[in-house]
């Protein structure tokens, strides 16, 4: 049994740190640690490559149904995000192209997200026989959602246009094989939920996470990440 950890490193560095347990652990734990760095540049392997290096922070990671993981972390306003994918079970990690579209052919490094990141995978396969992969990422403004429907290979940028500006801390989270929800803080520090039904191409539906029994909390809230339930559907923030 292998479990994957994803943890920001000391210089904002994203690491990937690997528990390969045996089949029967001894009592309370066991196993041994592997610490590496991941590389930014597209096709990078790590570990095994000089270009296992990175300057990204605030990493998120998660599974498929296929048993692949992906994760996301980000390089700053306006620089984008980096993406990877490990097909054998966390042991190596590739990185992709960057989510941001813009930046696959912008030689000036330019892309429109950057900011806080977070990835949520569909538990239900799309048509193609993939499970859609989604990246949410913070622009100066407002939250970019990246879908890819054929398990990272390629993306599609959507700048979400939302009710707000000036969004801040955004999460992700999907359900069947086209919905995906994200909720962020909006100017007045509230919290905002939207919702799509096409994965990720437009968000149509927004509403406040907060009721009106408790709209003091509008300023007054520590945002935490977005969950739904593949059962009942009920979205949790």
């Amino acid at each position: 049994m292998r479990r994957i950890f994803w943890l920001p490193g000391v210089a904002a560095a994203a690491l990937v740190v690997v528990l390969a347990a045996s089949a029967a652990p001894p009592k309370g734990g066991g196993g041994n640690f592997l610490n590496y760095s991941l590389g930014e540049t597209t096709g990078t392997t790590c570990p095994g490559s000089a270009a296992c290096s990175n300057v990204a922070a605030e990493p998120a990671i998660r599974a498929d149904g296929a048993g692949r993981f992906f994760g996301s972390s980000e390089n700053s306003l306006g620089e984008g995000t980096v993406a990877v994918r490990s097909s054998d079970n966390g042991l190596h990690y590739t990185t992709l192209v960057s989510p941001d579209s813009v930046s696959q052919a912008n030689d000036t490094g330019f892309a429109p997200g950057g900011g806080d990141t977070d990835l949520a995978v569909a538990p239900d396969k799309n048509a193609a026989g993939f499970y859609n992969v989604y990246v949410a990422s913070l622009s100066l403004l407002n939250v970019d959602v990246s879908t890819s429907t054929d398990g990272g290979a390629t993306w599609s940028l959507n700048p979400v246009t939302t009710p707000e500006t000036i969004d801040d801390r955004e999460w992700i989270a999907a359900d069947t094989n086209n919905k995906v929800c994200i909720s962020y803080h909006d100017a007045p520090q509230g919290i905002t939920v939207g919702c799509s039904t096409d994965a990720g191409l437009t968000f149509t539906q927004f509403a406040s996470a907060l009721d009106a029994n408790h709209a003091f909390q509008v300023g007054e809230n520590g945002i935490g990440n977005l969950a739904i339930d593949p059962t009942s559907h009920v979205i949790y923030q």
